[in-house]
């Protein structure tokens, strides 16, 4: 038997390569979903004035109780409802609201458990509002999702 040594031989540089990008691969996906997490915090009021503060707590306060149902179904143990939970909200907070109503739909659609179900549709209503007064201003996007939206429910009845 020859034994050759420093040299390697074309499988085990192949091998070495396929490693190394799943490994760049692993720490790349772990950083965009560490990155992307629902749980985002809002940066605190900087105005001095506390009556001020007070009006932006007041009015950021519901937007976040709004979200909580969703915010809590991306910490599911199905990787099906959590990305679907944090694409809806992700979409939300961006204001791309047919996305938005296109994962919700996923998400009611994957629960399997009342309480997710709870979760899901305890979201419905204020982005269904918002949507609504989107649309009323004038919003294209916010026009196409109250369409999508009247066609889920006209197909749940």
């Amino acid at each position: 038997m020859v034994v050759v040594t420093g040299r390697k031989r074309p499988q085990d540089r192949l091998r070495e390569a396929t490693m190394k990008q799943s490994t760049s691969l692993a720490v790349l996906a772990i950083a965009l979903c560490v990155g992307a997490g629902c749980s985002r915090k809002a940066s605190p009021p900087t105005a001095t004035d506390s009556s001020s503060t007070n009006a932006v707590i007041e009015a950021v306060a519901p937007v976040d109780a709004a979200k909580q149902g969703l915010t809590r179904l991306c910490d599911d143990e199905s990787a099906y409802i959590k990305n679907n939970a944090r694409q809806a909200l992700a979409s939300w907070e961006s204001r791309d609201y047919q996305s938005a109503v296109i994962a919700l739909q996923k998400v009611v659609s994957l629960c399997r458990s009342a309480s997710q179900q709870e979760a899901a549709m305890s979201s419905l209503a204020p982005l269904q509002q918002e949507i609504k007064t989107a649309a009323a201003k004038g919003d294209a996007n916010a026009k196409e999702a109250a369409a999508t939206l009247a066609q889920w429910f006209s197909s749940q009845q």
